[in-house]
């Protein structure tokens, strides 16, 4: 539409009204606060409270990531043009009346998310243990199994692929390979055998030696239980596992209602952060504070009332002369959208055209081709 003449704008006011005087700035939305020092004032320390505020952005975001990985209603082709939904002024001071339960809320979310996270990765680390088992399923023992009194089993995995006809070949043709030793054949795949190997407890060293001529490697994995039933117990757990996920999803689905809620809280948190950054850049003394900015002139003359008739407050305005004053684009909704982009390329001076009317128009039509494409292909 248009760029904006902007005034400076120097506000004082008692320190008690302050936090009353910046929701209004921010109610308002039309004043760049600039910084000012000066030796007589002193500035507040905000850093924990804006912490506070900031992990319950966090919070509520975490929420919204869950509730759309998980959401029954899934987006639509343009839901990223619609925007944000305005909300009333008595809407925004209804949210500080329930912010607090709603970010329980929102941790709650978030922690069932954290959980199916958890059981998935429970469900992996079972598969890839049931695959590991697998080729051991013919033993009749525990993988773990140490042997007897005087025996020793050895399992492991030789490179190739042998019946035990062969492997006995193998086996006969190492030398010094000790004779009470016995290899057994287990299974094997397109690449590899399994092999068990029974050996007296005094041979145990040399039969080792001896194995490692074959390039043995011992099992990825060793089972408590015979592995046919190691196997069997993991599919239990997987079965209880995607179960509790199916539950944990339910609950999440369940408060989906909550995403606008979540959404409001959010950006409360949000505007409680901004307030108190500005909190912290404020100086202040006793009883007093100053704010400076600037502000489009057209909003100067009902901001200038409203603070000087509601609050102890004195304002000031003075034009920009010499200095280099900052740009400040109207548009309504449908242009609004796109000074992003324009603005990403550069602000316009204060005397030149505001080129946001004329991008939007292309924008939007070349968004749309765009997406009219991607869904022809």
């Amino acid at each position: 539409m248009s760029v904006q003449k902007m005034k400076k704008i120097n506000i004082c006011a008692l320190k008690e009204d302050r936090k009353r005087i910046l929701e209004y700035i921010q109610r308002k939305g039309c004043i760049e606060i600039s910084k000012f020092e000066d030796d007589d004032f002193e500035r507040m320390n905000t850093a924990t409270q804006i912490s506070v505020f900031e992990r319950s952005v966090v919070s509520c975001e975490n929420a919204l990531e869950v509730l759309s990985l998980y959401s029954e209603e899934k987006a639509g082709m343009f839901d990223s043009l619609k925007g944000k939904k305005d909300i009333s002024e008595d809407d925004f001071l209804g949210i500080e009346a329930t912010h607090r339960d709603l970010v329980g809320e929102a941790k709650e979310i978030t922690e069932y998310g954290k959980e199916i996270d958890d059981l998935n990765l429970e469900i992996a680390k079972c598969e890839d243990e049931i695959v590991s088992i697998e080729p051991w399923t013919n033993l009749d023992m525990p993988m773990n199994t140490r042997g007897t009194r005087t025996t020793d089993l050895i399992l492991g995995v030789i490179p190739g692929v042998y019946t035990q006809e062969e492997l006995n070949i193998k086996v006969s043709q190492i030398e010094n390979f000790p004779e009470e030793t016995e290899v057994k054949l287990v299974s094997s795949d397109d690449t590899q055998t399994y092999i068990a190997v029974i050996c007296d407890k005094d041979v145990k060293e040399e039969t080792e030696d001896a194995l490692r001529k074959l390039d043995i490697t011992k099992p990825v994995y060793y089972t408590h239980h015979v592995p046919t039933e190691s196997i069997r117990r993991r599919h239990e757990r997987i079965t209880t596992h995607k179960a509790e996920i199916e539950n944990l999803i339910n609950r999440i689905q369940a408060k989906e209602d909550l995403k606008f809620k979540f959404e409001e809280v959010a950006d409360y948190y949000r505007v409680r952060v901004d307030k108190y950054k500005v909190l912290g850049e404020l100086e202040q003394s006793k009883h007093t504070f100053v704010i400076t900015g600037s502000i489009p002139e057209n909003e100067v003359e009902e901001v200038k009332s409203t603070l000087e008739n509601k609050y102890t407050a004195y304002v000031d305005l003075e034009d920009y002369v010499n200095e280099e004053a900052p740009v400040y684009l109207k548009n309504n909704k449908f242009n609004g959208a796109v000074e992003g982009v324009v603005t990403a390329f550069g602000y316009p001076n204060r005397f030149e055209i505001d080129p946001t009317t004329i991008t939007s128009i292309f924008y939007y039509i070349l968004f749309g081709m765009m997406q009219v494409m991607r869904h022809m292909d």
